[in-house]
């Protein structure tokens, strides 16, 4: 048997699956599954650019650019201006409002997918899998 077989069907079948799980949880909050993408990737990329978000998470600039402006107007997120060189770099990071807004998020989403009862050891390994891979991509984006 080939361990390949079914591995990118199995990935958007899963994706896909998270994806809709977090989606029913985002609506009681009024926030798009890309905005909390964002969000998350602020929060873990303090500082990042929104070429940077975009290119990671898979939007288009213009549209990354639309979700800033919005989340900026939600008192979410801020930007801090400075010049690099002879270009201003915008760096983005979450106000505090932005990051109790984020965890009580993330909070719920962990909550509803633990209700659906996934095997604990899976989510684990699914989790220190995801890890190594994503470690792995860096290490080939920086190279």
């Amino acid at each position: 048997m080939n361990p390949k077989k079914g591995l990118m069907r199995n990935l958007l079948t899963f994706s896909n699956f998270i994806t809709e799980k977090t989606g029913e949880v985002l609506k009681d909050f009024d926030i798009s599954y890309q905005d909390f993408l964002i969000l998350s990737f602020i929060n873990d990329f303090e500082g990042t650019t929104q070429y940077e978000i975009s290119k990671n998470i898979g939007i288009s600039l213009q549209r990354c650019n639309q979700i800033v402006k919005s989340l900026e107007v939600k008192n979410l997120i801020r930007k801090d201006s400075n010049m690099k060189g002879k270009l201003l770099k915008k760096n983005l990071f979450l106000t505090e409002v932005g990051n109790e807004f984020r965890e009580e998020i993330s909070e719920k989403v962990l909550i509803h997918l633990s209700k659906l009862n996934f095997p604990s050891d899976d989510l684990i390994i699914l989790n220190l899998t995801l890890k190594r891979l994503n470690n792995f991509i860096d290490e080939k984006k920086n190279s």
